[in-house]
């Protein structure tokens, strides 16, 4: 019996703590703002979408309007972190560009604010890159490389940072970066690399007994390609 007290107890305890927390249907949230381009001009019909961070929930949606502003009305959530993803999908860990013209932004605040007054907010143009390796010699040398871009999305935290939490923290267009080895067995390699028109990708490799060298990659349209050869 007293086995049987302690699992049920048990139980409700662990269904207590993994419990998300509440919509809280009868309260409101605001979000108002709007958005324009890096020259200052309206961007109609970006999306606006606010949820919960932990939580693939949507508190309310709505798109800009002709002049770039939005305002919308929320349901409210009943405690942790809620965001505002503007131009952003509500795939918790995917940027998903809503339109792929240009980045995202995305505003992290306390549920218990409930409002989002985010005033005048400026998108960067989106790009791409089409970047390939390819092994043209007859040689059996490994290929070590670092890709260095920038990211499409600006994380914005609305509040105190807190160092303990990378979510508390601003991380706006942050350094994305991916480092692989070209070996005989896997020689060629290739992967589109999201990233902001107007920046670089930095390309960072050595083949064996040869020092580190660089190559800038401008990202002067919104598709770009690059190839490789060694």
């Amino acid at each position: 019996m007293k086995h049987l007290i302690f699992v049920i107890s048990f139980t409700i305890f662990w269904l207590m703590g993994t419990c998300e927390p509440e919509v809280v249907d009868d309260t409101r949230g605001f979000a108002t703002g709007s958005v324009v381009d890096v020259n200052g001009n309206p961007l109609a019909d970006i999306p606006i979408i606010i949820r919960p961070l932990r939580y693939d929930k949507i508190l309310g949606q709505s798109s800009t309007d002709q002049n770039g502003k939005f305002k919308l009305v929320t349901t409210a959530f009943s405690s942790g972190n809620i965001q505002a993803r503007i131009n952003r999908g509500n795939l918790n860990e995917s940027v998903d560009l809503q339109n792929p013209v240009y980045a995202a932004k995305t505003f992290t605040q306390d549920a218990s604010k409930k409002r989002f007054k985010l005033g005048e907010i400026q998108l960067q143009k989106a790009a791409s890159l089409d970047f390939s390796i390819q092994r043209t010699l007859q040689t059996a040398d490994t290929l070590q490389w670092e890709l260095l871009s920038t990211s499409q999305n600006c994380e914005i935290y609305l509040g105190e940072p807190q160092e303990d939490d990378p979510y508390y923290t601003d991380s706006c267009y942050a350094e994305f970066s991916i480092d692989r080895r070209q070996t005989p067995e896997e020689p060629n390699f290739e992967m589109q690399i999201k990233s902001l028109k107007g920046t670089e990708a930095i390309f960072i490799y050595k083949t064996e007994n040869q020092a580190y060298d660089t190559i800038s990659i401008p990202l002067t349209e919104t598709e770009n390609t690059y190839e490789f050869n060694y």
